[in-house]
């Protein structure tokens, strides 16, 4: 399993989502588990990555597990009571 968060570094709220995801990893146990991964949409590779996953605002924040992305939360910091629920 693997949350995405696509952003741009001068966005304080994709910072503050990036910030979200990693607290939540940590408080939960689940460093290890779940692997974040930040995509810069100032960056070619970030651009293509954003185009194929359809990202149209930041920050944009994807679960993706085996495949198939479960989750997501467009233009906003996804709260952590949303990812616990989005997370087995």
């Amino acid at each position: 399993m693997e949350i995405w968060v696509f952003g741009r570094e001068q966005c304080p709220n994709c910072k503050q989502a990036q910030r979200s995801v990693s607290d939540f990893l940590v408080e939960n146990g689940i460093v290890g588990s779940v692997k974040q991964v930040y995509y810069d949409m100032d960056t070619v590779d970030g651009l293509a990555e954003g185009a194929f996953n359809d990202v149209r605002s930041i920050p944009t924040t994807i679960v993706h597990d085996n495949g198939k992305n479960v989750a997501r939360w467009d233009g906003v910091v996804p709260p952590p009571e949303e990812l616990s629920s989005r997370i087995s």
